[in-house]
């Protein structure tokens, strides 16, 4: 009997092509087309393994890294992994199947096993797909170590909430999640375990190394569009957060981008981060990629400043009243029209997402939207196309009405091998016409004096040349 398993931990990015393609190249916004994130998850999973005595795992970010399939063989035959873990997006599905048949070509006795969002909207298809041998549902950390130490001990069905197996998939009534309770019983990732962290993965703005942290599971909001409600909410402690500042730090990094669906829901915990990031002495820019419109003051803004802060990001995604109820928002105009006008008076950059051609969405409604960003003056903006897709009650709707001739998405996530269904309100309907609009607004945004020079005063010397970048791709994206 082995004394270790060899574990693959992937994040199959868009293997094999490293491209969007279709649905992709028009939904996703500029910051995930320019900049590579750090696969969170399965440096997570590999960290939690490493503190178990599991030696033997590596990390393959399959597009920072641009593994192609011969690179894979390459690195198979190198590692020889017993058991490979994936990270599954539905929208990236095709790609993660891909990755499955040349794994199981390589050696069909490889025990692969798929977690990630997908599996919690489609745990029995996920299961039934030709080569996967077991999945995960929910939090990872502990059924994937379970699995891997089962596998080790010559266990044929390792069993752990969370945890399923393919050739079980009939026996199976549901499937439950598992919820870890705590955050701060969890290792902290460790970015050691992927090699060249720091030269693979820097901040768009700046072209530093950044360490991407994540303090929090789920959201404690009910948008109706987005997945984060259905995940129970868990988050960090002050004091280990203030822990993991010390330990990412300590390793050299000078900036933290926070990906957490929504950093700001405890305002209170919030202002005692900063106040000890300021009374611990410790020296770092930080970021927040996902924060709820908030009526935040100019005193607690200019605290947050000072222990770091640089910039927010916020998911505004309508200016009209009508829509945010629609979308189950829960904020007022005037309170995003307060929170950007607070954020710029303190001097802290502004990000704005923003979804077009919402559900119930008039001509007026979109023109509110237009007039509420040019009022608030975002940084920078994120803008998107609403694209409907399951879980939202929306796509049932389509169906039934007759806009969707049948569940695309469910001929998809089984056969994984076509185009990602690109669905908007118009259902199976021709939608150029709504991106090249949101082309448009991007355009006239960004292409004026008014903003450029602003910018432009605002910008630190070693920032001009990633700005030039992301001006460029502005200008390939916007200008075709």
């Amino acid at each position: 009997m082995k004394d270790d398993l060899n574990v693959l931990l992937v994040d199959p990015g868009f293997f094999p092509t490293h491209e969007r393609e279709g649905f992709l190249t028009k939904y996703v916004d500029l910051d995930s087309q320019i900049q590579t994130k750090p696969p969170l998850g399965t440096l997570a999973l590999a960290s939690f393994l490493n503190e178990r005595d599991f030696n033997k795992v590596r990390i393959m970010d399959v597009e920072a890294e641009k593994i192609d399939s011969n690179k894979l063989q390459n690195y198979l035959r190198d590692f020889h992994p017993d058991v490979v873990g994936l990270t599954a997006y539905t929208y990236r599905l095709k790609n993660v199947f891909a990755f499955i048949h040349e794994l199981k070509g390589w050696n069909p006795l490889v025990h692969i096993c798929v977690g990630g969002p997908h599996t919690l909207i489609y745990p029995k298809e996920t299961l039934q797909l030709e080569g996967v041998d077991s999945i995960v549902v929910g939090d990872g950390e502990l059924p994937f170590f379970r699995l891997c130490e089962g596998l080790l001990a010559g266990e044929s069905f390792p069993e752990a909430q969370g945890l399923f197996h393919s050739s079980k998939v009939r026996s199976y009534q549901t499937f439950g999640r598992n919820t870890e309770k705590s955050m701060d019983m969890l290792p902290l990732p460790n970015p050691n375990l992927i090699n060249n962290f720091k030269s693979k993965y820097k901040n768009v703005l700046n072209n530093k190394a950044t360490m991407t942290f994540v303090s929090s599971k789920g959201c404690p909001y009910q948008c109706n569009f987005c997945i984060a409600p259905s995940i129970p909410y868990r988050a960090m402690g002050v004091e280990r957060l203030i822990e993991a500042m010390k330990y990412y730090t300590s390793l050299g990094f000078k900036e933290i981008d926070f990906y957490d669906d929504t950093f700001n829901v405890n305002l209170k915990k919030l202002e005692d981060f900063a106040t000890l990031i300021i009374e611990e002495n410790l020296s770092f820019r930080w970021s927040v990629r996902g924060a709820k419109v908030r009526n935040m003051s100019v005193p607690f803004l200019k605290l947050l400043k000072k222990s770091g802060l640089i910039r927010m990001q916020f998911g505004v995604e309508s200016g009209s009243s009508k829509v945010l109820r629609i979308l189950n928002k829960n904020y007022k105009i005037e309170e995003a029209i307060m929170c950007f006008d607070n954020l710029r008076a303190v001097g802290i950059d502004t990000i704005a997402n923003i979804m077009l051609f919402c559900p119930g969405e008039t001509h007026e409604d979109t023109m509110e939207t237009v007039k509420l960003i040019n009022r608030i003056r975002p940084s920078f903006i994120s803008v998107q196309v609403f694209v409907i897709f399951p879980p939202m009650k929306w796509y049932y709707e389509l169906i039934k009405e007759g806009k969707i001739h049948r569940d695309l998405w469910y001929d998809y996530v089984t056969n994984p091998t076509g185009e990602v269904p690109t669905l908007t309100i118009r259902g199976e309907g021709n939608a150029d016409d709504l991106f090249e609009y949101r082309n448009k607004i991007v355009k006239e945004y960004y292409f004026t004096p008014k903003y450029i020079t602003n910018r432009l005063a605002k910008m630190r010397f070693g920032e001009i040349k990633a700005h030039a970048k992301i001006g460029f791709m502005l200008v390939k994206n916007y200008f075709r």
